[in-house]
């Protein structure tokens, strides 16, 4: 009988993580072979992958990674939403780094001292997207579906 009381244990203990809300209520989403925080952050993307599919940016990079080092010592590994380059009349003018965040979240002291980091470390000034001001493109749905 014990075995089946720790099944019985595991799977709820599953079950209970599985269905546990993000603690900002976002839904993960999965799209194009990535894994989004949110469907913000999704919608994002595919507003940049069209920039990129229209020539507006290059080298679009989702989920870059960077090494925050201080005096050789690595304070933590800061993995932004998107890293691309602006592009204007064909000539590749600025690279961006670049986080779509809710209000709140952007106010988090954690990523306010990432965003220090990195100007400190790399001169890159991270992109705060906020999630009020990004848009679906035209043309898909919330689900991500093509809509015709």
């Amino acid at each position: 009988m014990s075995k089946a009381n720790d099944l019985l244990k595991a799977a709820t203990k599953a079950a209970k993580k599985a269905n546990k809300k993000n603690k900002f209520n976002a839904r993960k989403v999965e799209y194009d072979g990535h894994k989004f925080d949110s469907q913000a952050e999704y919608e994002r993307y595919v507003s940049l992958r069209d920039d990129q599919k229209d020539g507006k940016i290059i080298r679009l990079e989702v989920h870059p990674k960077f090494e925050l080092v201080v005096n050789g010592v690595l304070i933590r590994t800061y993995t932004a939403d998107f890293k691309y380059t602006i592009v204007r009349n064909g000539a590749a003018i600025r690279r961006v780094v670049e986080d779509v965040k809710s209000p709140p979240t952007a106010k988090l002291d954690t990523f306010r001292m990432v965003k220090k980091l990195m100007l400190a470390i790399y001169g890159i000034e991270v992109k705060v997207v906020l999630k009020k001001d990004v848009t679906i493109p035209s043309g898909i749905g919330k689900d991500g579906m093509v809509l015709r």
